[in-house]
């Protein structure tokens, strides 16, 4: 016998909240993509060795936490189950005994390795803008969330 979806036209809310997050993904990293490329060609020349070192530990840590975070906590805790009726178990180990809220550091790391990384003596202010802006959304998003 067929189960019966409980939820309205037959989508269920963490499965919702999956399918916007990524949406919404992807048009920041459009945005991101078409403000590079708008730079200019990137002078490979131009990204020191330290430069390259610095982009490659904040990206690298902050994709590996962001990678952990799902593996661990799987679609139903990374996208708000837990609010959305989901009973999701408590983890205390990995990547969450590392940091407070590691998707959230891991992807504010993230924009900081692609701002050293991509530096630019022209656009140096707003690419370093999107990733403070990027640090204060999560800041606050994890402040809501830890007061809810």
């Amino acid at each position: 016998m067929a189960q019966v979806n409980k939820y309205a036209k037959g989508l269920d809310p963490v499965e919702a909240m999956y399918r916007l997050a990524w949406a919404l993904k992807a048009i920041q990293f459009t945005s991101y993509g078409i403000y590079l490329f708008s730079l200019g060609p990137l002078e490979l020349s131009n990204i020191t060795f330290i430069r390259f070192l610095l982009f490659a530990a904040l990206f690298g840590y902050g994709q590996l936490l962001n990678a952990a975070v799902f593996k661990t906590i799987k679609k139903d805790g990374t996208y708000y189950g837990c609010r959305l009726g989901k009973k999701i178990q408590w983890v205390e180990g990995f990547p969450f005994n590392q940091v407070p809220h590691p998707q959230y550091v891991g992807s504010v790391l993230s924009f900081w390795g692609m701002a050293f990384l991509f530096y630019n003596a022209e656009h140096h202010v707003s690419l370093f803008a999107v990733a403070v802006l990027m640090t204060v959304y999560y800041t606050i998003t994890g402040y809501v969330e830890e007061t809810m």
